[in-house]
């Protein structure tokens, strides 16, 4: 399923956005990950990649969800977090 005008337009929205905090980052870039590659995840990195680790783990976690609803809450997170900036 190609990612909507809306979850493009929050995408670049996103890479606007200034003082996210790492959670946020990576909540952003599980939901991100599920809507563009679905559920094609590379190798798990290995034990002393420690950030690649913490990606792999996040974008596993929502494996199960619906790309569109990955979709629907990426876009409301980011515009979530452009309210609070």
């Amino acid at each position: 399923m190609p990612a909507s005008a809306a979850f493009r337009q929050a995408a670049t929205q996103a890479l606007k956005l200034q003082k996210v905090s790492d959670a946020d980052k990576l909540a952003l870039y599980r939901l991100y990950k599920r809507v563009t590659c679905g559920d094609q995840l590379p190798p798990k990195p290995g034990l002393f990649q420690l950030q690649e680790q913490a990606k792999w783990q996040a974008w596993h976690n929502v494996q199960r969800l619906k790309p569109a609803d990955a979709e629907r809450r990426y876009i409301e997170h980011v515009q979530r977090l452009q309210k609070s900036h």
